[in-house]
């Protein structure tokens, strides 16, 4: 390129508008990105054939969660009155004068609805629980329950299958009051009670292994120990939470206790 061509492309140029500067030009307006969205169909939740569903729903907020609540209920007063005369009868306790040196430890009344196999209410059900966060003073040894071995289930439901014997299960009831406290624990005299009045200044020295306490489920365990054994039954020795009574090689006299807490499997030719 020549010096005049140069000259000649200046000119033409400076006849065209001005070169426009950053500061004249509009503001750039925000824009916002579009959130990515999935594509995939949404489908509601299936609860199998809906009775869970349904169960769930009725259950929710069905149960109260204080006593105040519960004794606006006549079904839940009447649960909480057969516990406490149930607990009185078996002489799970004894009124005694509150001392400044005793540790007393509160109590609350836990409630459920038992339903029975079309999901409706059967039963209301009240039980007194004590707290026994509050307890102290308990070997770590002392607050467990041992329970059987699965493996050992297995294998004497296996032998209980080649020798014919016969499985039954029971429950039982209230397990834990059957087993006497070996030291005084002292709890608060519960909400529900009759002559509340009378009971002012006083609280309850539990004599029987409470619902809640740390050593009730030790002590209902020493309580079937001691009574299986003085009914000739043979704890096991690698499994102590089974019991038998007979011989292995003669199953028509044999009989075989596995404890899981307060749930019994009893194997036998006949009961």
């Amino acid at each position: 390129v020549t010096e005049q061509g140069e000259h000649d492309a200046i000119e033409n140029n400076a006849d065209a508008d001005p070169i426009t500067t950053s500061t004249d030009l509009p503001p750039l307006e925000a824009v916002t990105p579009e959130p990515r969205r999935s594509n995939r169909e949404r489908k509601q939740t299936q609860f199998y054939d809906g009775t869970l569903g349904k169960l769930a729903a009725m259950k929710h907020g069905s149960e109260p969660r204080s006593y105040e609540k519960a004794a606006l209920i006549p079904e839940y007063r009447n649960a909480m009155e057969e516990e406490i005369s149930s607990l009185e009868k078996n002489k799970t306790w004894k009124v005694v004068k509150r001392q400044t040196w005793m540790k007393v430890i509160p109590c609350i009344w836990v409630y459920k609805e038992k339903l029975d196999r079309e999901g409706k209410v059967s039963r209301y059900k009240a039980r007194l629980v004590a707290d026994g966060r509050r307890q102290y003073g308990v070997s770590t040894l002392d607050s467990y329950a041992p329970t059987v071995r699965f493996t050992s289930l297995r294998a004497l439901m296996a032998y209980a299958r080649v020798k014919g014997l016969r499985l039954f299960q029971c429950d039982i009831n209230n397990a834990y009051l059957h087993g006497s406290l070996p030291t005084k624990v002292y709890m608060a005299v519960p909400k529900g009670m009759k002559n509340a009045e009378e009971l002012k200044g006083k609280v309850l020295e539990l004599e029987k292994g409470l619902y809640g306490l740390k050593i009730s489920g030790k002590v209902w365990n020493d309580e079937l120990d001691g009574t299986l054994t003085s009914m000739g039954f043979t704890r096991c020795i690698s499994d102590p939470c089974v019991y038998y009574k007979g011989s292995f090689l003669e199953p028509k006299t044999m009989i075989i206790i596995c404890v899981y807490v307060d749930d019994l499997t009893i194997m036998a030719k006949s009961f």
